[in-house]
């Protein structure tokens, strides 16, 4: 009895000490108060499960559940922000697909159809596509007159603009396109252009005479010319090779081969080409200059779903932009998020970067330039876009619906309706060859006061053949209005399309 009595006066005297070394310690020389919102608790419930800590100190288990959720966090940024990179390798695989580099130009002489997988192509352009490489030195290239060019980098950014938007002027030029860090002579009678990538996307649209292509396809053929400089254009070895109708893919991955495609931009260009932060981002994935992207089993794994998640995120941000900036009318579902006022092609709004913008445009469309959003009353073009009807749903393709397009539609050359595929944001494959409507198309039935009505569906309306777009059911769709040479009623609102409405 009396030693249990000894054991448990000496367990209290035990736990008096401890007590008071704990309040010593809290109490030493220098302790001051501490603001409990800079200190972690024990255990922090988060949407990762419980993390737990030792005075601050993460436990095993809670270090390894925030690599894997940093790796996965970085994964998704990499994604939204490399799609401008991804793209451009995806459209130069597809270029390379009918030639070499800085000799093939895919013309389609015979305008765009669906059977090319292009984002959000139009099909009333005569599109031109080639990639230039400049690793072997300057570039010189002569542009055909009368149409709108862009040279962009292989981070999607444009470099400038030839044809109508560009100094040229629309009167076709010799432009001289220099390579990263260039520090030779530059001979005059050029328009210079300092690239900051080795590769570079050349893409330009010529456009229909009276109804036909064949003046733009053989302008053209005649006069576009690349060679090194030092040469004459007889250096040229240009190569025309006929797109119309031929099978093409030009978009990225949205699986893990999407940070492959990234790879190859990060492997082949300067660091300097793009900023340390982006670099930084792609370098804690793994995609670094100079090292294998190879990632391990784990890691392969979280950028797998960060591929996934930033594939969704993307498509949220296109199909349901929630910044009512994006939107042009009060209750509308007609956007364009692709481009702001202000510095367009660097997708800012009063200095900010809107990086919502830049994900819509590059996920959703392609080619930079600053005359996407110029206001060019009579001249230029602008995009609107609508991906749900008037009751706020996705537009399905196994129903009908009508859009009328009030009259005095507010265009000096003409409008035109594509429709896409919600899936590849590609022109909607159907019977139809061309997916679309437009001023220009024969037989379109204009009603008497100017308007017009156009109806999409699986199957043709009853008197309303000449004017319907068909629908695929089962898939879903979307569809761009563009306006060239649009009018001040477009740009001051006084006219809107009206709403994309369900036909009962």
């Amino acid at each position: 009895m009396k030693y249990t009595q000894f054991l448990a006066g000496a367990l209290v005297c035990a736990l008096a000490a401890s007590t008071a070394f704990a309040a010593d310690a809290s109490k030493m020389k220098m302790t001051t108060e501490i603001p409990p919102e800079i200190t972690t608790p024990d255990a922090v419930e988060t949407r990762l499960g419980t993390l737990k800590f030792n005075d601050g100190f993460p436990d095993e288990a809670t270090v390894q559940k925030v690599y894997d959720n940093l790796d996965f966090q970085r994964g998704v940024q990499a994604f939204l922000t490399g799609v401008p990179g991804a793209s451009q390798a995806a459209i130069r695989h597809g270029i390379r697909s009918f030639g070499a580099d800085n000799q093939t130009v895919v013309l389609f002489e015979s305008l765009m159809d669906s059977k090319s997988l292009f984002l959000t192509a139009n099909t009333e352009s005569v599109y031109a596509w080639a990639w230039l490489n400049l690793k072997d030195g300057p570039m010189v290239m002569e542009t055909p007159p009368n149409v709108l060019g862009v040279v962009d980098d292989f981070w999607f950014r444009n470099v400038i603009d030839f044809g109508n938007a560009g100094p040229d002027k629309g009167k076709g030029g010799k432009f001289l396109l220099l390579p990263p860090g260039y520090k030779g002579e530059i001979p005059k009678g050029y328009i210079v252009a300092h690239c900051p990538t080795f590769n570079n996307l050349l893409f330009w649209r010529g456009f229909l005479v009276d109804g036909s292509p064949k003046p733009a396809a053989d302008s053209i053929k005649k006069t576009f010319r690349v060679y090194p400089l030092g040469k004459d254009a007889s250096a040229s070895q240009m190569t025309f090779v006929n797109g119309s109708g031929k099978e093409m893919n030009t978009i990225h991955a949205n699986n893990f081969s999407f940070y492959e495609e990234v790879d190859q931009v990060v492997q082949e260009e300067p660091s300097a080409a793009m900023d340390s932060e982006t670099l930084g981002a792609l370098a804690s994935i793994g995609i670094e200059k100079g090292k294998p992207f190879a990632p391990d089993a784990r890691m392969k794994k979280i950028l797998t779903e960060a591929a996934a998640v930033g594939n969704a995120t993307a498509r949220a941000i296109v199909f349901s932009a929630r910044d009512k900036e994006a939107y042009l009318y009060p209750n509308s579902a007609w956007n364009n998020y692709c481009t702001l006022p202000g510095e367009s092609s660097l997708f800012e709004r009063n200095g900010v970067r809107i990086l919502d913008s830049r994900t819509y445009m590059y996920y959703y469309a392609t080619i930079n330039t600053p005359a996407m959003i110029l206001k060019m009353v009579g001249a230029g073009s602008q995009y609107v876009m609508a991906f749900k009807g008037v009751d706020g749903q996705m537009l399905d393709g196994g129903k009908t619906y009508k859009l009328h397009l009030p009259s005095n539609i507010p265009v000096k050359t003409f409008w035109s309706l594509v429709v896409y595929d919600n899936q590849t944001r590609s022109m909607l494959q159907t019977d139809q060859q061309f997916p679309s409507m437009g001023s220009q198309r024969k037989g379109i039935v204009i009603n008497p006061d100017t308007s017009v009505d156009v109806y999409f569906g699986p199957t043709v309306p009853a008197g309303h053949e000449a004017n319907w777009v068909q629908t695929v059911p089962g898939k879903g769709w979307n569809v761009i209005l563009r306006l060239y040479g649009p009018l001040e009623p477009f740009f001051d609102k006084t006219w809107r399309p009206g709403e994309i409405e369900l036909v009962k």
